[in-house]
């Protein structure tokens, strides 16, 4: 393994308040911070990992807290970093007391001055080396002092470690000097990835799994009316004002040079030249082709606002994830301006980027993006897919839904579980008649120019900041064809946009497991519902765990045994479009909310990421909070679970026990694609009730099981 040392770091006390050390971090822009605690007790967080976990408390800002920067960041004794005195030789970092930890900076060092308690430096699998003359990791503050070192402070470069089995980074000068005797690549490539073999590697080579950082950058000023050109790249070290997680290119070809990826810019207030579309290459230990995006700045942004542009990555037609820079606007065109910075906590984007070069892609990926979350009915659509002739030129739409969407879906949907079995389908298919007519122009002619040119069914992902209406239940129309809704007729998935870095086509081998809770009231006993989750012990070998907190909480949170590829859920759920964090299932013992399945302390996903099937009136169903998504799916999503199936409206139990011995099958034993068998099962049971349509994927739409589970 090789293991990179840096000291492009601050060192800060966590057991001052919160609202002591917050500051000094952010005025350092350091790319790591390491929090030291009594007891020698440190931390190695890479700056947007810290700021992730102060976006998931929410509470580091509030005026007056007294709360300690540790306590503030849930910072425990599982994610301890090592220590490292002086140039000892790097121990093996022991993990049996924290098996299930998942947390980065355990596996990662602080090395310490040989006398005192200076923090030297930082190491780690995943540290990039960083040139020791520009670093300058500031000197640990006086208990209580909170003051900042001198900005021009600098650290001594720290000695190689002797090691036995483990391979340092090289110096930032060398490692420069081995780059450039790599063969230079002969233009773009044509295909995601280019070979040259019998190519001399340097020591510090990023290997066959590289990881890159995403960065938009501005060149020159930014202002009301004026051009503005953004250089948008993949580092391989960490661009502070940028937002978003880092790059994991996959595993690549042993001999790989080079990855060409596509990029997309969506702004409010920023109108792009070519639709905001461009390359970005990335060479292979070495600078990458950035891709160089123009616009316009419109007119009427105000001077001294914060102009906010979201990035996506492509690989091919799936979307491997974002990123978000908020640009400082000037007061005139040609005007300097201070230079763009983005305040902590400010970008709903959250999570590492993804590419995965073997998996299946989708025909089709919709990008859904919610500009101003005060006006929650204006969208931007983005469809990205191959190229071929009869494609329409305009890939890019906008539309306004008005001021409160969420209220006419969750009405909607109300009225929706209560249709008459047999009769349901014409009003579910007007509503979708609706819906068509309410999306971008530009996407109904890209939708029939696909159907045109593949003459089949479609796969189609869409990846939505829109928490409110569910654009599968679109019936395509035009003059002399209707088509059924999307959910019956095509493959579709869905992902929430911030999360969009985590999802994944694999979904690991492992065991099932079912909760089906045994209520104590006859009026909530659901007979049909137990007998189901016992025939997927009898049929599938499935696991029955007791359906208390006790045991959801111990499943979610300290998972032991063999991975768990499928966790079922049966039983009852309630959603409250107005408090979505507050929605619940009902337990034997009491009810568990969105919010407690949110917390960091809910390892389940990490460790295996499972697949959810809540099979639960209402449990699918999402809405805006905090900002953001809110729902079930969200609490999932943002703890690596790989897919979530569950229902938007009240479900008739006798169908809901039919969908799931159908699903269970399709998924568990012939191994179909979670998206191919839902889409199965509606089209099969549509017109015998509503419950058949209720049923949404948050996931991957090619994504399966492994064979082996």
């Amino acid at each position: 393994m090789t293991i990179g040392w840096s000291t492009d770091f601050i060192v800060v006390d966590g057991d001052l308040p919160a609202l002591v050390e917050l500051p000094r971090i952010d005025a350092a822009r350091a790319g790591w911070v390491v929090v030291v605690c009594k007891g020698g007790r440190c931390y190695v967080l890479r700056r947007d990992e810290l700021f992730e976990r102060l976006r998931r408390t929410r509470v580091p800002y509030v005026p007056g807290t007294k709360r300690h920067l540790i306590d503030v960041l849930e910072l425990r004794e599982t994610p301890l970093s090592g220590r490292i005195a002086g140039d000892v030789e790097p121990p093996v970092i022991d993990l049996s007391r924290r098996s299930r930890t998942s947390s980065p900076t355990a596996h990662r060092y602080a090395r310490f001055a040989a006398r005192g308690n200076d923090v030297v430096s930082i190491g780690g699998l995943d540290v990039q080396v960083a040139s020791l003359a520009r670093a300058a990791p500031p000197s640990r503050p006086d208990r209580g002092a909170g003051a900042a070192p001198p900005a021009d402070a600098v650290a001594p470069a720290p000695a190689q470690p002797r090691t036995r089995g483990v391979t340092l980074q090289q110096p930032f000068q060398q490692q420069q000097q081995q780059q450039q005797q790599l063969p230079p690549t002969r233009g773009a490539p044509t295909q995601s990835q280019a070979r040259a073999p019998n190519v001399a590697l340097p020591d510090d080579d990023e290997g066959t799994t590289p990881v890159r950082h995403p960065s938009i950058e501005p060149v020159g000023p930014v202002a009301p009316g004026g051009r503005v050109v953004l250089n948008v790249d993949l580092l391989r070290t960490a661009a502070a004002p940028t937002s978003g997680g880092p790059l994991e290119l996959g595993e690549q070809a042993a001999d790989w040079t080079a990855i060409e990826l596509g990029v997309t810019l969506v702004s409010a207030s920023i109108d792009f030249d070519h639709h905001g579309r461009g390359k970005v290459t990335i060479r292979r230990n070495g600078a990458t082709t950035a891709a160089q995006m123009e616009g316009d700045v419109l007119d009427d942004v105000e001077p001294g606002s914060e102009i906010e542009v979201h990035a996506q990555f492509w690989h091919g037609t799936r979307c491997c994830g974002s990123a978000v820079r908020l640009l400082a606007v000037g007061a005139a065109a040609n005007a300097p301006v201070a230079a763009p910075g983005t305040a902590p906590g400010s970008s709903p984007v959250v999570g590492s980027l993804r590419v995965e070069p073997a998996a299946e892609p989708p025909d089709l990926t919709i990008y859904i993006a919610l500009f101003d979350p005060k006006s929650p009915g204006r969208l931007h659509w983005r469809m990205v897919t191959a190229p071929f002739d009869g494609l329409p030129p305009q890939l890019d739409g906008s539309i306004n839904l008005g001021k409160n969407p969420a209220a006419e879906a969750a009405k909607m949907f109300k009225q929706f579980a209560n249709l008459e079995r047999g009769k349901h389908r014409a009003r579910i298919e007007g509503f979708g008649e609706r819906l068509w007519e309410r999306a971008p122009a530009e996407f109904r002619a890209v939708y029939w120019a696909l159907h045109d040119h593949y003459q089949r069914p479609l796969v189609i992902q869409f990846v939505s900041d829109d928490p409110h209406l569910p654009w599968e239940l679109m019936r395509p129309y035009r003059d002399g064809e209707t088509h059924p809704t999307l959910a019956l007729r095509h493959v579709v998935g869905r992902w929430i946009g911030r999360w969009n870095g985590y999802m994944r086509n694999r979904l690991a081998a492992g065991r099932m497991v079912t909760i089906a809770p045994k209520y104590a009231s006859a009026s909530t006993r659901l007979s049909l519902a137990e007998t189901t989750a016992a025939g997927l012990v009898a049929t599938f070998g499935a696991e029955a765990i007791e359906g208390t907190r006790k045991g959801m909480q111990g499943l979610l949170e300290t998972p032991t045994g063999k991975a768990i590829a499928l966790l079922y859920f049966t039983g009852h759920g309630a959603f409250d479009a107005d408090a979505a964090a507050a929605s619940a299932i009902k337990l034997q013992d009491g009810n568990l909310t969105v919010d407690e399945v949110g917390r960091r302390e809910v390892t389940l996903g990490e460790r295996d990421g499972t697949l959810v099937f809540f099979n639960a009136c209402e449990v699918g169903a999402t809405a805006s909070a905090l900002g953001t998504v809110g729902g079930w799916a969200d609490a999932f999503l943002s703890r690596r679970f790989r897919a979530f199936i569950a229902p938007l409206w009240a479900i008739d139990e006798e169908d809901a026990a039919q969908v799931t011995k159908e699903l269970m099958t399709r998924i568990a034993t012939e191994r179909v694609p979670v998206g191919t068998a839902l889409r199965d099962v509606r089209a099969k049971y549509g017109d015998v009730s509503p419950t058949f349509f209720s049923y949404l994927l948050f996931g991957d739409a090619t994504a399966r099981l492994d064979a082996a589970a």
